[in-house]
Order: structure tokens, then sequence, then C-alpha cells
């Protein structure tokens, strides 16, 4: 990784300064490039983390690096030029500003580096988390996360879905009727992204199929010439509602249990 140049204010008081941020992944390796003015020439870099010295680079053929923390020791490298530090294997403990001084035989400058490293994400999970149903609408919702959670982690559905953030991951809404869909959930850091793709009735079982209890209706013309009133009927779960239309225009509705138990209008049990 090369770190890119991303603040350099235009400012006088800001001459011979410069800002530079990246990311890497762990156990990746990041470079900090330097350069110089044309026709000078370097004597020494200076290195620091944070507050403490890191290395010290001497100009030569090769130059001559002295590495202040042992934990760095064996990681860094220095090309022949001099003008760039390698940091190889990099872990979260890495992160940080990393500031060079550096000296040339015309002049002084400053440039700063700021590192973020982080895990290259695994396959994230998605599970069935819940079904609700009201009004005869049912909504299944899945979680996606990962599994050794991770900062700086957004989540991303397709087909595109209601979702929010959650400190564990993200979920989404699946309205029905739309169980048989597959839906992918992809999980993004700054270095890296993973999906996993799932079918919404092999997460959450063939129950989600069922759903609420049908509406169901049902309807038959009314003549005047017909010697009694015919049904209008409508039925949601076990109970039916029965419209009774008269030629006169007046309406009879009463309620009746739905099965092979129900009776027709006018029954009369016996006593």
């Amino acid at each position: 990784t090369h770190l890119q140049p991303w603040l350099v204010p235009p400012l006088p008081l800001l001459q011979g300064f410069a800002q530079f941020r990246g990311a890497s992944p762990r156990g990746d390796e990041v470079t900090f490039a330097l350069e110089i003015p044309a026709g000078e020439m370097l004597d020494n870099v200076g290195w620091t983390i944070g507050t403490k010295s890191l290395a010290i680079v001497e100009a030569g053929a090769p130059p001559r690096v002295v590495v202040s923390q042992r934990r760095y020791r064996g990681r860094l490298r220095v090309p022949t030029d001099g003008l760039s530090l390698l940091i190889a294997a990099l872990s979260p403990e890495d992160a940080g500003s990393y500031t060079a001084i550096i000296h040339t035989d015309k002049s002084q400058f400053t440039r700063i580096f700021t590192l973020r490293v982080y895990e290259r994400l695994p396959q994230p999970r998605i599970r069935c988390d819940a079904q609700s149903c009201a009004n005869g609408l049912c909504n299944t919702t899945l979680s996606c996360t990962i599994p050794s959670g991770g900062s700086n982690v957004t989540y991303s559905w397709s087909p595109p879905q209601p979702s929010s953030t959650t400190p564990q991951g993200s979920t989404a809404v699946i309205p029905h009727p739309d169980p048989l869909i597959n839906v992918t959930c992809t999980a993004h850091n700054p270095v890296s992204n993973n999906s996993t793709t799932a079918s919404v009735k092999a997460l959450c079982g063939s129950s989600i199929l069922r759903g609420p209890p049908p509406l169901t209706s049902c309807r038959q013309d009314i003549s005047a010439r017909a010697p009694t009133p015919l049904p209008l009927c409508s039925h949601v779960g076990r109970l039916v509602l029965l419209a009774l239309e008269r030629s006169t225009g007046m309406k009879e509705l009463f309620a009746s249990p739905l099965g092979p138990e129900a009776k027709g209008p006018g029954h009369q049990e016996p006593g």
C-alpha cells in the first residue's frame, strides 16, 4: 500500500509540511514514500511513531538504518535512495501517526503519514431472527453479522431492503409475499468486502410460506325473482360473515363458525 496525499494546504506557514493518510489490511505491508526537491541531496531522515523515535536513516550506498523500537525490527525496509520506509507484516498495533523529518544538503521539511490497519473481512452470516404478522401482512427480519466483529464495518443488502444498523451488524425486513427470494448481504470496511447469499425460505424454514390466514370472499348474484335471498360471504380465520340481501334492499348480517358444523340462515337446533 502506498499512502496518498490528502491535505496539502497552500499556505506559506505550512510550506515544507504535508500530511498523508491510508489504510492497509492486517498482514499486508505499507510504504511511506518521500520526495526531495530537484537538485538537493539527502542527508538523513528521522522517523517517529507518535512521540517515540522509530528509526534513523542516514544516506549512503546502501543507506544506514538504525531501528529504535524492538517490535519493528525485521519488518522495516529502506530502498537504496533512502527516500521511503516500508513496514511489513502489519498488525493493528502499527496504526498511528508516522512523522518523517527530512534533512537535505539545502533544506529541512516534514511529512506526516496517518495509518489505519483493518482486518480482512470474512464472509458475513445471515440469520432469520423473527417473523411478525399484522393486518394480513407479514414481515420477516433477517440479521447480517461478521463473526469476528471488526471496526468501521458497513453493510448493504441486495436486492435493497429496509434495513438498520445495530452494534452487532445490520438487520433487514423482508415483506411477504417474497419468501422465495435470494438476499445478499455484503460487509465492507476500508480495505476489503465480503458477501453471503441465502434464500429467505432456507433461512426461516417452510413455515414462512404459510403466512397469515388468507382472506377469501365469495359472491352470488342476487335476483329480484329469486324465491329466497342468496348469500354473499367472506371469511377471515374461523369466522364467516354472511350478508343476506333481500329484494327490498334490506340486509341481515350474522356470524357463523367456518367448517362442516356451519349452519345456514334460518337453521334451528332441535329442541
